[in-house]
């Protein structure tokens, strides 16, 4: 029975060690897992940030694999941060409203990045993304510089890195995505009401909920790859109402999903 207790004992002890938080240069860290931590909060009145890999706490050493939801958010004074190789996510509203923040390099250890994570950051106008991202939520860059400059429109589509990350809703007639291009942001086309025909390229590997949501005319989807490839792209939440039903690939056609038991929602 003792040996019980100390093993409930060590349990919790080891549990409550991994819950805790702990502040370092006006950065909050939350332990999640005996190697790693994730950022959760920052000081509203921090100037500068300068990620570091690691992060040492109580003398053990933690890798920093995420930069958590809201962390940075409202940090009107920010204007510089370095972000490590460690760091794989990042996540909702992370840098939302910095607006103080000019540029960003999201490296390419990171491949999840969440919805508004740096939404109305509306004096960042230069972004490096990362070229391994395999997930990316609705309006990540909405309401930035980058985003308001009309010369990073390519034919009322703005692109960034491998990814397409918003259209405007009054392109019209047959579009050809870009080639190279891998991943298709959230609600991308949505409301595009006159987009008749869409080709796809078969570099793409992840189409996000809803990119074709309300796309009223959408009557012919085109991908440049194979049965076997389409079946290998990510497909998000996907408006069913739309008159596409299918694919036409390479080699034949194959039926779009009709209803979510059709799908793995991302």
């Amino acid at each position: 029975m003792k040996h019980i207790l100390f093993t409930l004992s060590l349990l919790a002890i080891a549990t409550a060690a991994m819950a805790s938080d702990f502040t370092v240069d006006k950065i909050t860290y939350e332990i999640t897992s005996q190697q790693t931590v994730s950022i959760v909060s920052a000081d509203s009145t921090i100037q500068s940030a300068n990620l570091m890999p690691t992060v040492t706490h109580q003398g053990i050493t933690y890798s920093v694999t995420s930069i958590g939801v809201h962390a940075f958010a409202n940090c009107y004074s920010l204007s510089s941060v370095t972000i490590p190789s460690s760091v794989t996510s990042i996540e909702m509203g992370a840098f939302e409203a910095c607006s103080s923040l000019t540029s960003i390099i999201i490296p390419n250890s990171v491949t999840s990045i969440g919805n508004h994570a740096f939404h109305e950051c509306e004096s960042l106008a230069a972004i490096t993304i990362s070229d391994n991202l395999t997930h990316i939520d609705g309006q990540t860059f909405n309401e930035t510089a980058f985003y308001k400059d009309p010369s990073n429109w390519e034919d009322g589509v703005l692109y960034l890195g491998n990814c397409l990350l918003a259209t405007q809703s009054d392109i019209s007639g047959e579009y050809s995505i870009k080639e190279g291009t891998q991943l298709i942001d959230a609600s991308a086309f949505s409301h595009s009401e006159l987009l008749t025909a869409i080709t796809i390229p078969n570099s793409v590997t992840t189409i996000e909920w809803l990119a074709f949501s309300y796309c009223t005319s959408l009557s012919t989807i085109n991908y440049t790859g194979t049965m076997e490839q389409w079946d290998k792209v990510l497909l998000g939440r996907w408006d069913y109402s739309i008159p596409a039903k299918s694919a036409i690939c390479t080699d034949g056609c194959i039926l779009l999903p009709k209803s979510d038991d059709d799908m793995i929602i991302l």
